[in-house]
């Protein structure tokens, strides 16, 4: 029987070489006429983003969009 050898796919690899600790966010308030609450972004990430009601759950969805 002849089998193929195991190759991990490129996003598998990818996905264990980044840790969200590695990288830098930005974490700004939300005004009040736009919501409230504060906006985590991703300098490194474009397009990697999330909100919360306050900074520690802005920044624990952040974790979340981050390891999507």
């Amino acid at each position: 029987m002849n089998r193929k050898p195991f190759r991990a796919d490129e996003s598998d690899i990818m996905k264990e070489s980044m840790n969200f600790e590695d990288y830098s966010i930005s974490l700004s308030p939300i005004p009040e006429d736009e919501g409230g609450g504060y906006m985590v972004t991703f300098p490194d990430l474009p397009g990697c983003l999330a909100d919360g009601d306050t900074a520690e759950e802005a920044i624990a969805e952040a974790r979340d969009a981050f390891n999507a």
